[in-house]
Protein backbone atom coordinates (compact mmCIF):
# COMPACT_ATOMS: atom_id res chain seq x y z
CA UNK A 1 0.00 0.00 0.00
CA UNK A 2 1.39 3.38 -1.02
CA UNK A 3 0.93 6.74 0.76
CA UNK A 4 2.99 8.94 -1.17
CA UNK A 5 -0.20 9.71 -3.47
CA UNK A 6 1.61 8.74 -6.70
CA UNK A 7 -0.17 5.72 -7.07
CA UNK A 8 0.60 2.22 -7.36
CA UNK A 9 -0.12 -0.62 -10.02
CA UNK A 10 -0.32 -4.38 -9.07
CA UNK A 11 -0.37 -7.21 -12.01
CA UNK A 12 -2.97 -9.53 -10.12
CA UNK A 13 -3.16 -9.25 -6.32
CA UNK A 14 -4.28 -10.46 -3.11
CA UNK A 15 -8.35 -9.28 -4.52
CA UNK A 16 -8.34 -11.99 -7.19
CA UNK A 17 -6.38 -14.71 -5.95
CA UNK A 18 -8.96 -16.43 -4.83
CA UNK A 19 -10.55 -17.02 -8.90
CA UNK A 20 -7.19 -19.70 -8.58
CA UNK A 21 -8.87 -21.05 -5.12
CA UNK A 22 -12.14 -21.40 -6.54
CA UNK A 23 -11.29 -22.67 -10.30
CA UNK A 24 -8.77 -25.35 -8.40
CA UNK A 25 -11.40 -26.29 -5.81
CA UNK A 26 -13.87 -26.50 -9.50
CA UNK A 27 -11.64 -29.46 -10.61
CA UNK A 28 -10.47 -31.30 -7.46
CA UNK A 29 -7.27 -29.79 -7.34
CA UNK A 30 -7.78 -28.80 -3.37
CA UNK A 31 -10.90 -30.21 -1.48
CA UNK A 32 -13.89 -28.07 -0.72
CA UNK A 33 -12.04 -28.02 3.44
CA UNK A 34 -9.65 -26.60 2.10
CA UNK A 35 -11.36 -23.82 -0.01
CA UNK A 36 -13.58 -23.04 2.91
CA UNK A 37 -10.50 -23.06 5.49
CA UNK A 38 -8.78 -20.75 2.31
CA UNK A 39 -12.15 -18.38 2.28
CA UNK A 40 -12.26 -18.34 5.84
CA UNK A 41 -8.75 -16.55 6.28
CA UNK A 42 -9.44 -14.12 3.00
CA UNK A 43 -12.21 -12.90 4.98
CA UNK A 44 -10.43 -12.28 8.36
CA UNK A 45 -7.82 -10.49 6.03
CA UNK A 46 -8.65 -9.00 3.12
CA UNK A 47 -10.96 -6.36 4.19
CA UNK A 48 -8.12 -5.01 6.85
CA UNK A 49 -6.71 -3.81 3.58
CA UNK A 50 -7.97 -0.87 1.47
CA UNK A 51 -8.81 -1.62 -1.76
CA UNK A 52 -8.13 -0.28 -5.46
CA UNK A 53 -9.88 2.53 -6.95
CA UNK A 54 -9.26 0.89 -10.69
CA UNK A 55 -9.11 -2.11 -12.13
CA UNK A 56 -8.11 -3.06 -15.42
CA UNK A 57 -9.20 -6.14 -17.01
CA UNK A 58 -7.56 -7.57 -20.52
CA UNK A 59 -10.29 -10.01 -21.88
CA UNK A 60 -8.52 -12.71 -23.78
CA UNK A 61 -10.63 -15.25 -25.33
CA UNK A 62 -9.81 -19.09 -23.72
CA UNK A 63 -8.99 -20.21 -26.80
CA UNK A 64 -6.17 -17.09 -28.00
CA UNK A 65 -4.84 -17.67 -24.34
CA UNK A 66 -4.00 -21.49 -25.13
CA UNK A 67 -2.32 -20.55 -28.40
CA UNK A 68 -0.38 -17.66 -26.87
CA UNK A 69 0.50 -20.99 -24.32
CA UNK A 70 2.15 -22.78 -26.96
CA UNK A 71 3.90 -20.08 -28.67
CA UNK A 72 5.74 -19.11 -25.63
CA UNK A 73 7.28 -22.48 -25.52
CA UNK A 74 7.31 -23.04 -21.95
CA UNK A 75 7.43 -26.81 -21.28
CA UNK A 76 5.82 -26.78 -17.63
CA UNK A 77 2.96 -24.60 -19.86
CA UNK A 78 2.61 -27.00 -22.73
CA UNK A 79 3.09 -30.38 -20.70
CA UNK A 80 1.06 -29.13 -18.42
CA UNK A 81 -2.52 -31.10 -17.60
CA UNK A 82 -3.82 -28.25 -15.87
CA UNK A 83 -3.57 -25.36 -18.16
CA UNK A 84 -6.45 -27.31 -20.47
CA UNK A 85 -9.45 -24.92 -22.00
CA UNK A 86 -12.00 -26.10 -19.41
CA UNK A 87 -9.13 -25.02 -16.61
CA UNK A 88 -9.00 -21.50 -18.16
CA UNK A 89 -12.91 -21.54 -18.90
CA UNK A 90 -13.44 -21.87 -15.52
CA UNK A 91 -10.80 -19.28 -14.08
CA UNK A 92 -12.99 -16.58 -16.62
CA UNK A 93 -16.10 -17.38 -15.50
CA UNK A 94 -14.80 -16.67 -12.24
CA UNK A 95 -12.83 -13.54 -13.53
CA UNK A 96 -16.56 -12.51 -15.05
CA UNK A 97 -19.00 -13.08 -12.80
CA UNK A 98 -16.99 -13.11 -9.01
CA UNK A 99 -14.20 -10.63 -9.28
CA UNK A 100 -15.29 -7.71 -11.70
CA UNK A 101 -18.80 -8.13 -9.83
CA UNK A 102 -17.40 -7.72 -6.37
CA UNK A 103 -14.70 -5.07 -7.42
CA UNK A 104 -17.88 -3.00 -9.33
CA UNK A 105 -18.95 -2.10 -5.71
CA UNK A 106 -15.25 0.09 -4.87
CA UNK A 107 -13.58 0.29 -8.21
CA UNK A 108 -13.90 2.14 -11.57
CA UNK A 109 -13.65 -0.90 -14.08
CA UNK A 110 -12.22 -0.65 -17.59
CA UNK A 111 -12.29 -4.05 -19.82
CA UNK A 112 -10.37 -4.24 -22.89
CA UNK A 113 -10.81 -7.19 -25.68
CA UNK A 114 -7.42 -8.22 -26.05
CA UNK A 115 -7.75 -10.67 -28.45
CA UNK A 116 -5.13 -9.27 -30.72
CA UNK A 117 -3.55 -7.07 -28.16
CA UNK A 118 -4.84 -3.65 -27.92
CA UNK A 119 -2.24 -0.29 -27.87
CA UNK A 120 -1.62 0.33 -24.10
CA UNK A 121 -1.56 4.14 -24.91
CA UNK A 122 -5.41 4.09 -25.66
CA UNK A 123 -5.35 2.64 -21.66
CA UNK A 124 -3.20 4.98 -20.40
CA UNK A 125 -5.46 8.00 -21.92
CA UNK A 126 -8.55 6.48 -20.36
CA UNK A 127 -6.77 6.40 -17.06
CA UNK A 128 -5.91 9.42 -17.25
CA UNK A 129 -9.57 10.36 -17.62
CA UNK A 130 -10.76 8.95 -14.57
CA UNK A 131 -11.72 11.18 -11.93
CA UNK A 132 -10.28 9.82 -8.95
CA UNK A 133 -11.13 12.91 -6.66
CA UNK A 134 -14.46 10.72 -5.25
CA UNK A 135 -16.93 12.40 -2.97
CA UNK A 136 -15.99 11.71 0.62
CA UNK A 137 -19.85 10.25 0.78
CA UNK A 138 -19.16 8.11 -3.02
CA UNK A 139 -19.53 3.93 -1.69
CA UNK A 140 -16.64 3.90 -3.42
CA UNK A 141 -14.37 5.50 -0.99
CA UNK A 142 -15.62 3.63 2.05
CA UNK A 143 -12.10 2.28 2.64
CA UNK A 144 -10.25 5.62 1.97
CA UNK A 145 -12.62 8.06 4.82
CA UNK A 146 -9.78 8.75 7.50
CA UNK A 147 -10.01 11.27 10.07
CA UNK A 148 -7.11 13.06 9.98
CA UNK A 149 -3.31 12.16 9.46
CA UNK A 150 -3.01 10.27 12.37
CA UNK A 151 -4.88 7.67 11.20
CA UNK A 152 -2.75 7.65 7.95
CA UNK A 153 0.12 6.84 10.72
CA UNK A 154 -2.39 4.34 12.07
CA UNK A 155 -2.42 2.76 8.17
CA UNK A 156 1.15 3.18 7.98
CA UNK A 157 2.08 1.21 11.27
CA UNK A 158 -0.55 -1.85 10.52
CA UNK A 159 0.49 -2.18 6.64
CA UNK A 160 4.27 -2.07 7.67
CA UNK A 161 5.68 -2.74 11.45
CA UNK A 162 2.88 -4.29 12.21
CA UNK A 163 1.99 -6.55 9.09
CA UNK A 164 2.45 -9.64 10.95
CA UNK A 165 -0.75 -9.43 12.71
CA UNK A 166 -2.01 -10.52 9.29
CA UNK A 167 -0.55 -13.25 8.89
CA UNK A 168 -1.69 -14.68 12.22
CA UNK A 169 -4.47 -15.53 10.66
CA UNK A 170 -2.87 -17.96 8.37
CA UNK A 171 -1.06 -19.85 10.87
CA UNK A 172 -3.75 -21.55 12.77
CA UNK A 173 -3.60 -24.97 12.20
CA UNK A 174 -7.05 -26.94 11.07
CA UNK A 175 -6.25 -30.62 11.26
CA UNK A 176 -9.33 -31.21 9.37
CA UNK A 177 -8.27 -30.39 6.10
CA UNK A 178 -5.86 -33.25 5.31
CA UNK A 179 -3.85 -32.19 2.27
CA UNK A 180 -2.34 -29.36 4.60
CA UNK A 181 -1.33 -31.51 7.17
CA UNK A 182 2.47 -32.53 6.92
CA UNK A 183 2.92 -36.33 8.07
CA UNK A 184 5.49 -36.71 11.07
CA UNK A 185 8.69 -38.89 8.69
CA UNK A 186 7.87 -35.66 5.89
CA UNK A 187 8.39 -33.23 8.28
CA UNK A 188 11.58 -34.65 9.79
CA UNK A 189 13.21 -34.92 6.43
CA UNK A 190 12.00 -31.24 5.85
CA UNK A 191 14.16 -30.19 8.61
CA UNK A 192 17.30 -32.50 8.10
CA UNK A 193 17.38 -30.93 4.65
CA UNK A 194 16.65 -27.62 6.14
CA UNK A 195 19.13 -27.70 8.74
CA UNK A 196 22.04 -29.61 6.59
CA UNK A 197 21.97 -26.21 4.11
CA UNK A 198 24.75 -23.51 4.67
CA UNK A 199 23.99 -20.78 7.42
CA UNK A 200 21.21 -22.76 9.18
CA UNK A 201 22.86 -24.73 11.45
CA UNK A 202 23.46 -22.14 14.01
CA UNK A 203 21.90 -18.27 14.47
CA UNK A 204 22.65 -15.89 12.41
CA UNK A 205 26.62 -15.24 12.77
CA UNK A 206 27.44 -18.03 14.30
CA UNK A 207 28.49 -19.84 11.13
CA UNK A 208 31.59 -20.96 10.32
CA UNK A 209 30.40 -22.51 6.97
CA UNK A 210 29.23 -19.20 6.07
CA UNK A 211 32.46 -17.52 6.95
CA UNK A 212 31.41 -16.48 10.39
CA UNK A 213 34.13 -15.37 12.85
CA UNK A 214 34.48 -14.96 16.63
CA UNK A 215 32.46 -17.30 17.29
CA UNK A 216 33.33 -18.41 20.79
CA UNK A 217 33.94 -14.35 21.83
CA UNK A 218 30.30 -13.90 20.41
CA UNK A 219 27.14 -13.22 22.50
CA UNK A 220 23.17 -13.25 20.96
CA UNK A 221 21.43 -10.26 21.48
CA UNK A 222 17.50 -10.67 21.04
CA UNK A 223 16.27 -7.95 19.45
CA UNK A 224 12.52 -6.67 19.59
CA UNK A 225 10.78 -5.63 16.61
Amino acid sequence: MNFSRQGVVMERSVYSDFVFAETMAHFGYISKKALNLYHECRRMTVPLLMRPHLVVYLDVPVDVTLKKIQARGLPQEINSSVLSAEFLSQMELQYKQKFLREMNNHAQILVYDWSEEGDPEVVVEDIERVNFEFDRNDPKMADWKLQDEWAWCGKRMEYTKYRHYFMKWLTVPDFSVEELIIPAGDHKQYMDVLLSAPGEKYEVGFNADMGDQFILTKVKKDVAV
